[in-house]
């Protein structure tokens, strides 16, 4: 029932007498965009894939605004770049909690109070989100919650029906088995000094 997150957006072209110019855009609103030209020192980022052009993230980089009113630049740069999707056709998926240290989002796509897309840069290798997708059957109103997870390396992890209040519990309770069996472990063989 629930898609993946989209992690990357396909590449237009735009071309004149000065050139050839990247870019994509990203709705932010009804009938709303932003605007994110690529910088011609990151190019490389961009994947060829039958025939059309995407860029997959997260990437090195960082973003900044544009002269134009709702324009942006994806320029190089130290930061992680992130862009998440949820685009579901059915029900409505929502991002409800991101988790990063100095996350700056840059854009966001919200529709009807609910977040499903953003733009962001942070300096921490992973994202962390805690997200909600709602749909109907036979009358009936059905609610997921779940954890999303994705780093630099482009590995992604979906979990439904956990927050991550209740992950990180399971982490320490995990953590206190370990640290249990360990001093066990430890305690069992005689010491070696003299």
């Amino acid at each position: 029932m629930i898609k993946k997150f989209k992690t990357a957006v396909e590449i237009n072209k735009k071309e004149n007498e000065n050139g050839t110019y990247y870019y994509f855009d990203m709705e932010i609103d009804f009938k709303k965009t932003v605007r994110v030209w690529i910088s011609k020192e990151m190019l490389n980022i961009i994947e060829d894939r039958y025939g059309k052009l995407y860029i997959e993230f997260p990437i090195k980089g960082d973003i900044v605004k544009g002269k134009k009113p709702n324009s942006l630049i994806l320029k190089k740069g130290s930061k992680n770049v992130f862009y998440i999707n949820t685009d579901q056709k059915e029900g409505s998926m929502e991002i409800k909690n991101v988790k990063s240290k100095n996350l700056n989002i840059v854009a966001q796509r919200v529709i009807l109070d609910d977040v499903e897309a953003i733009l962001a840069t942070t300096e921490e290798d992973e994202l962390i989100l805690d997200w909600e997708y709602i749909y109907h059957k036979r009358k009936h109103r059905h609610v997921i919650t779940g954890i999303f997870k994705m780093n630099t390396n482009k590995e992604k992890l979906l979990l439904e029906n956990i927050t991550i209040e209740l992950l990180n519990e399971v982490i320490k309770e995990v953590w206190k088995m370990v640290l249990k069996e360990a001093v066990k472990t430890l305690s069992f063989y005689p010491s070696e000094r003299g």
